[in-house]
């Protein structure tokens, strides 16, 4: 189990490291299918279906709930009983 400080470097670096490696041209990366991905995950439907972009604030939103989802069972797990 990852800390909550190394799973947010685990997800920044796996956001970088494509950019990088494609950059230098190691890999190939189809950005739009990446996009329509990340689109259909953070963004949230509109009344007629269509996906709306995601805002700034719920993708940080959905981080600070990722990062933190086990902070309690494993904060309870570390601490003494009396």
């Amino acid at each position: 189990m990852l800390s909550p400080a190394r799973e947010a470097v685990a997800i920044i670096s796996g956001i970088a490291n494509p950019q990088y490696m494609s950059t230098k041209r190691f890999i190939t990366v189809d950005w739009s299918k990446l996009a329509g991905t990340y689109d259909k995950t953070f963004g949230t439907k509109g009344p007629a279906g269509e996906v709306r972009p995601p805002t700034a604030g719920g993708v940080g939103a959905w981080l600070i709930d990722f990062v933190t989802a086990n902070f309690q069972r494993e904060f309870a797990s570390h601490v003494p009983h009396a």
